[in-house]
């Protein structure tokens, strides 16, 4: 199947009903009579025979083309439907708190969110999703191009978040892979290309983390939830077919009933409010980057959430208003004694909207924190002026003997030049004197 270009799903999928057949065949009527025989468990189930049905009709079809046997038994049985059942989907709180238990600080975490929030985007297969490659992200067109099942290519649109995250991971969590050839997009810690069952099992991992019951955490799950999402939000089955690669409108028709049957404005309505999830979060020590970032929760919202729980606790606010806008001028402290209250403060100097109040508390930040850069240099001036005095003494002694040293040394060189000159004189005088002898042998 590879040598001819083909998908090797049907492979992956069919060793482990393969290989429980080929066991079957081999205890087949041998101890079915003994007493200490393990008894036949219940009736199996009908996606499980669909399932086995389907494995082992096309392990016997690749024995016949490879003509290891002369017939496949398996073409004349007719493999019965699976039972349709509406697949459990998450809901906007499970998915957040899904994402809220992966610590994206590390490039694993980021590789997992990135994945978790691609898969519910784009409706990917987990298979479609591993074999990934670079060149087919084309972020700046907003596209992923993927290959299906047999090898039908589509493309797939990819959200604003999606691109962020995916452009990030990319370009600063991304490992190098441990072949230079490979450009597929996940990679382990290592660089070795992430498996199905690997992703399977981060899904399930976070699953039991976020305590979450009720719906499979699994990769499929995710692109069921991406489906009905996409309908409740008013897309149309045609265009899902399409976006999912299914064959057909069959295939796509179970995302389509659960959307009918539980309208987008019910499950609003189900859904816990916006401000109690936020206060929630905020509670459970939540910052207000990851209420942004990860959460999707827009920045003003957590911010008058945040402002709503600053009172703090053992504190009872006194009945007296500042300027008529319902906030106490004063409060007392659990001792009793009556201290001004900062909130009533800010709302003075503001109009009363909760911008202006963020954008003073900011302005006040910066404020501080402009202090705290002054008083850290005046601190290292004081010192550096202190250490200045005490080594004072020390330079003006060092400076004192470098002159003396100079001194010596401009003597040195004035005694020297007097010495050199004086036995010049010397030497010029005694070879005259010789010269001069010389003179009067000749004569």
């Amino acid at each position: 199947m590879c040598s001819q270009g083909l998908s090797t799903d049907t492979v992956d999928i069919g060793v482990s009903e393969i290989r429980t057949f080929t066991v079957h065949l081999q205890q087949k009527n041998r101890f079915s009579s003994h007493p200490y025989a393990k008894p036949q468990q219940g009736r199996l189930s009908g996606h499980t025979v669909n399932c086995y049905l389907r494995s082992i009709r096309a392990f016997w079809s690749w024995l016949l083309s490879e003509e290891i046997v002369d017939s496949n038994p398996f073409t004349k049985i007719r493999i019965p439907k699976p039972p349709r059942k509406i697949i459990p989907t998450f809901s906007k709180p499970q998915f957040q708190t899904l994402l809220s238990v992966i610590n994206t600080s590390t490039p694993e975490g980021y590789r997992d969110m990135s994945i978790i929030l691609v898969l519910l985007d784009t409706g990917l297969r987990v298979s479609e999703l591993t074999s990934l490659g670079l060149p087919n992200v084309r972020l700046a067109e907003g596209v992923l191009k993927v290959f299906g099942k047999g090898r039908k290519e589509r493309l797939i649109p990819i959200g604003k978040a999606s691109q962020r995250v995916l452009w990030n991971y990319v370009n600063r969590y991304r490992p190098q892979p441990a072949n230079p050839r490979c450009d597929l997009v996940f990679l382990t810690k290592d660089g070795w290309p992430l498996t199905k069952n690997r992703i399977q099992k981060l899904m399930m991992k976070y699953g039991k983390r976020a305590g979450i019951e009720g719906v499979r955490c699994s990769p499929h799950t995710l692109r069921h939830t991406g489906a009905v999402m996409f309908l409740r939000n008013g897309g149309d089955v045609f265009n899902l077919q399409r976006l999912l690669g299914h064959s057909s409108l069959e295939m796509t028709a179970e995302a389509n009933r659960e959307a009918a049957e539980v309208p987008a404005s019910k499950v609003e309505e189900e859904e816990e409010p916006q401000c109690e999830q936020i206060r929630r979060h905020i509670k459970q020590g939540f910052t207000l980057r990851q209420l942004t970032d990860k959460l999707g929760f827009k920045e003003s919202t957590v911010r008058q959430e945040m402002v709503k729980l600053i009172v703090p606790e053992g504190e009872k606010i006194v009945e007296e208003s500042a300027a008529g806008d319902g906030i106490p001028m004063t409060r007392k402290a659990g001792s009793g004694m009556e201290v001004l209250n900062p909130e009533a403060v800010l709302r003075r100097y503001t109009d009363g909207s909760i911008e202006d109040e963020i954008e003073l508390r900011g302005m006040m930040k910066l404020r501080a924190a402009m202090l705290m850069v002054m008083d850290l240099v005046n601190v290292q001036k004081e010192a550096a002026e202190a250490d200045a005095r005490r080594i004072r003494p020390v330079l003006e002694l060092m400076k004192e003997a470098r002159e003396e040293q100079d001194a010596a040394a401009q003597r040195a060189r004035s005694s020297n030049i007097e010495i050199a000159d004086k036995a010049a004189y010397e030497t010029a005088g005694q070879l005259s004197q010789v010269i001069s002898q010389n003179n009067t042998r000749i004569t």
